[in-house]
Formats: structure tokens, sequence, C-alpha cells
């Protein structure tokens, strides 16, 4: 009892230490929970997410997570941050699929779990899968900007339902103002399938305004720019930009 006890004690003390951005002791004091009780899934669980963070150690973050489902295989968080290693790190998307089917199964009122799993369906090319995975987390969570934005771009990319498309990019922007790839999406959903110009514009130039670094968003509208308004003057310092971001690529600099 009194191995449990401390345990429990050294984790929550890690755990106010990564509060104060100590990394390094925050790790330390969750290795020693783990060489007391190394069946201590906080413990586990935390340094994990703390490597995976902060100090990118991957592999190792993926042992503390598989550890996790050792001790208990229905833990959901687990499976579901292991899914994400996989997806995002190791390019495994079946494997990641496969831990977040089981997250959305162990916890099916997390609409997170089912956003990740219709991700990782886009990318096996199971579409309507993904499709139904968005409308799922939806149904938990009406308000959810991310399904919203992923369930916007299926419809328009793969079932030419563009109608469908700018609702749910207009619903992700109502509920995530700031969330800036709905609004580039929307702009060239508005510009190719509704030709609503100024509409269109103005969320390309908002997108840019969110995330001027981003070298597509502003390429993006210099080309609006240059070639659906013919304003070539406003479009060249979006051009000039864009050589600025990604200096190597020919067809900027051909613009």
């Amino acid at each position: 009892c009194r191995m449990i006890v401390s345990t429990i004690a050294v984790s929550t003390i890690a755990l106010l230490v990564s509060e104060f951005n100590e990394v390094e002791l925050g790790q330390k004091h969750l290795e020693h929970a783990l060489a007391l009780d190394d069946n201590s899934i906080a413990a586990h669980y935390n340094l994990a997410l703390s490597l995976l963070q902060h100090t990118q150690d991957f592999e190792i973050a993926k042992r503390h997570l598989e550890r996790i489902l050792e001790i208990d295989p229905e833990n959901a968080e687990a499976h579901s941050e292991l899914g994400k290693a996989l997806f995002n790190i190791y390019n495994d998307r079946e494997g990641a699929k496969e831990h977040f089917e089981h997250a959305a199964r162990l916890a099916p009122d997390v609409a997170n779990h089912r956003v990740n799993l219709a991700t990782s369906l886009f990318l096996l090319a199971d579409y309507e899968g993904a499709k139904l995975a968005n409308e799922a987390a939806l149904e938990i969570n009406p308000e959810d900007a991310e399904a919203h934005a992923r369930l916007g771009f299926l419809l328009g990319s793969h079932f030419n339902d563009y109608k469908g498309s700018r609702k749910h990019y207009e619903l992700s922007i109502r509920y995530a103002p700031d969330y800036a790839a709905p609004r580039h999406n929307l702009a060239l959903l508005l510009d190719r399938q509704f030709d609503e110009l100024g509409l269109s514009e103005f969320h390309h130039s908002r997108a840019v305004e969110l995330k001027p670094d981003d070298v597509e968003f502003v390429e993006q509208l210099a080309l609006f720019l240059a070639n659906r308004k013919g304003d070539f003057l406003s479009s060249r310092p979006y051009f000039e930009r864009a050589v600025e971001l990604d200096p190597n690529n020919l067809h900027r600099h051909l613009n």
C-alpha cells in the first residue's frame, strides 16, 4: 500500500513540476515513480506524453503506451495516444486505425476519437468509413470544428456534395473563427463551384491573415487575385511572399 501511495505522490509532484516547465525534472520524477511501481498507469501515461511533446523520445514513449495496454488493454486514452504516435511519427496508418477503433469503442462519447479514426480511414482510402466516423463525431459534439472541417473536405473532394461541403466549412468557421484551413478550403470551393468571388476573396485573405507563413494559402490568394480577378498589382506581393517562403519552387518564380 505504501508503495502505491508513493507512486501516486511522485506522479503528482511530476505533474506539478511540468506545470512550471521543468520538463527534465518532471520526467525524472515519473521515472522514479515507475521504479517504485511499474504498474502505475498514470506515471506511464504522463511520461509518454512528456516524451512525445517535449523531448521527442518517440520510441520510449511508444513503449510506455504499450506497457499501459499490457496492464489495461481497454484504456481508451492509451489507445488514442498510441494511434496518434503510429499515425504521425511512424506513418503506420493501419496500426493507427486499429488503435483509434479501440479508443472509439471504449469511449463512445469522445468525439475526438472518431475524428482521429476518420482521418486514418481517409488516408487508407476508405472514404465512406471516414464520412461515417466524422458524422458520428458530430452526433457526439455538433460544435466540433475539426470534424466539420474534415467532413467538408471529404464531401467536396470525394462525394461531389458541394452544398454539404460548404455547409460544414461554414459551421467549422462558426465554431472556430481562427481556424485557417476551413477558410482556405471554403475560399477554393466558393470560387470553383459557386462563382462567389467576393466571398472567396474574403476567406482567402482571412486564411492568410491567420497563417501568413503558409505558402499554399499565400500562393492561392496570389493566383486568385491574378487569374480570377485580373488584379495583378495586388497579387504581386503575395507571389513575392510565396517565393520567400519556398524559393525552390519554380512555378512560383514563373508567376
